[in-house]
């Protein structure tokens, strides 16, 4: 009973404090609902706090490692030349641009692995001592790394079609975990999670230059995520009404709920991608390709357990099915080989992420008000014959990625990468390894993602 009593006044004293901070902060999203009220925003979000200036990053479940605008996996070699889709030769082509599969003129099978570095620096933060002029909280690094088998994938051409199979990883939601200040929401996180695909495409060569293809992936995978937050009424499932209202809840949830709150989170994921291309051989040496990734909707299954310790209510569970829009992507490139053994590349492609919306803001999935976004994908190939019965050339590569980020301003910022690689031509057999190592120090509150990948072929 004696330790009760000071943990009693510690956890109360802690939840008053909350409250001043919270109250001051609330006035800016009520002001901010009665402006979204008159235009043209999405009346479904029901956060009673949205995306404000320094967010934590990890508040988003669903974020894919390396940023928002990931299509699909890459081959080591494709990651090496920048993740241009006109470098991709096997059946991953499939996913990304499936006329491109018309290019194999004998059968292939494909397999590869990565590994990921995850990097991520809390914000400074906030603590009561900054009201009266003292230092903020120092920000804290975290670090983690995961190695998957990445795909497996088997092509191979009859006449003029040429189908495809390939079973890869889509996207990767772990996320080292991390601990932010006490007002953070939240405040502490630890995640796993992948999506995994299986594609079947097909093309066919209409004349000896132009090509065509269309593919369709089912995804499907799995999150768990737990987090700790301070006050858990500031994203509480019921909508936004008035300022008096989310006082009342925040007080209401803080005195007689704890100040904080402890959740896991189980998503299922799963849907339907769609994806076009078209390949067109311009004269000897440019290749020039188009495609489209078809708007599509990511079904979760959400399953969240809530903890509230030393409350009289200790736990309540919730149950959710949500769905995500994921953006029409259109993508232009080129390829320009002025001799057999130096290749460019570039992709431009657009992200139409505005349009996007969750048909339920239930856990942050991600904000709504996000932004369109052109993504930059340069890359560059040197191919060195080799004087050996066994390897028979040696190729150097590199790129560049320019990925800005569809938050808005100020939040918006541009993950650059840079790429490199060399690739082996051993008989019938293609080895390939490639990184792909995002520039500049991250900042705080963004994640930071390295990307390690090996590859191995064998033309039938």
């Amino acid at each position: 009973m004696q330790n009760k009593i000071p943990d009693f006044f510690r956890d109360f004293s802690r939840g008053i404090v909350s409250i001043f901070f919270v109250l001051a902060v609330l006035a800016v999203p009520s002001m901010s609902r009665e402006l979204r009220g008159q235009g043209n925003e999405d009346p479904k979000s029901n956060m009673v706090l949205p995306w404000p200036v320094g967010m934590e990053e990890f508040a988003f479940p669903t974020l894919p490692a390396g940023g928002w605008n990931v299509l699909g996996t890459a081959s080591a070699r494709t990651t090496a030349m920048g993740e241009t889709f006109l470098s991709e030769k096997g059946p991953a082509a499939g996913i990304v641009n499936p006329a491109l599969l018309a290019r194999l003129d004998r059968p292939m099978l494909s397999l590869s692995y990565r590994y990921t570095a995850h990097a991520y620096k809390t914000l400074p933060g906030f603590a009561p001592a900054n009201i009266l002029g003292g230092p903020e909280p120092p920000s804290s690094s975290f670090k983690r790394k995961v190695g998957y088998p990445d795909s497996l994938g088997l092509a191979f051409p009859i006449k003029r079609w040429t189908f495809s199979a390939d079973y890869f990883l889509y996207q990767e939601y772990n996320t080292p975990s991390s601990s932010a200040s006490f007002f953070s929401v939240p405040n502490k996180v630890k995640q796993s999670g992948e999506t995994r695909g299986i594609s079947l495409a097909i093309a066919r060569s209409l004349t000896d230059s132009f090509s065509v293809g269309i593919s369709a992936s089912y995804l499907y995978g799995r999150i768990s995520r737990f987090e700790v937050s301070p006050i858990y009424t500031i994203l509480r499932d019921s909508d936004p009404k008035s300022l008096v209202e989310d006082i009342r809840r925040l007080i209401q949830g803080t005195v007689f709920s704890g100040p904080v709150s402890r959740e896991d989170t189980d998503l299922d994921l799963g849907g339907i991608s769609v994806s076009l291309g078209a390949s067109y051989q311009w004269k000897d040496h440019v290749l020039l390709g188009f495609s489209l990734r078809v708007p599509f909707t990511l079904n979760l299954q959400a399953d969240v357990t809530r903890t509230f310790p030393g409350a009289k209510r200790p736990e309540e569970r919730i149950s959710r099915e949500i769905k995500l829009d994921q953006p029409f992507v259109a993508t232009g490139s080129f390829l320009f080989f002025p001799t057999s053994s130096f290749t460019v590349a570039a992709d431009l492609s657009y992200w139409d992420w505005k349009g996007c919306r969750s048909e339920d803001n239930f856990r942050r999935m991600y904000p709504n008000g996000f932004e369109n976004v052109l993504k930059l994908n340069l890359g560059a190939e040197y191919a060195i014959g080799l004087p050996s019965p066994v390897i028979k050339t040696l190729a150097l590569r590199a790129g560049y990625i320019h990925d800005p980020q569809p938050y808005r301003n100020p939040e918006g910022f541009v993950r650059d990468f840079a790429t490199a690689g060399i690739g082996l031509k051993i008989g019938r057999f293609l080895f390939d390894a490639a990184a792909k190592i995002q520039l500049f120090d991250p900042d705080p509150g963004r994640f930071h993602a390295n990307v390690f990948r090996v590859g191995l072929s064998y033309e039938f």
